[in-house]
């Protein structure tokens, strides 16, 4: 059974440094690559959302804000019905 453990704590630990490298750095080999996790390839100014995806002006896309919306479940996505 300690296998087993083991087993389960070492998947755990990897995907929590594949969300947030910040919290769990996975030492080794991608430790020295330096890649980012999930979080920060999202967040801040350099983030995928803001630096790639708000700033620009491409074809067939719109501009929106993202704000929570008590009325929906918290699995559900709204979307205006005309762009």
């Amino acid at each position: 059974m300690t296998d087993l453990h083991q087993a389960w704590t070492d998947l755990q630990n990897a995907v929590n440094s594949l969300i947030d490298k910040d919290k769990n750095p996975v030492m080794g080999a991608a430790a020295k690559r330096n890649e980012e996790g999930i979080k920060q390839k999202l967040e801040k100014k350099e983030g995928l959302f803001r630096k790639n995806m708000m700033g620009k002006r491409v074809n067939f896309a719109a501009r929106s804000v993202i704000s929570p919306d008590p009325n929906i479940e918290t699995n559900e996505i709204e979307t205006c019905s005309e762009l």
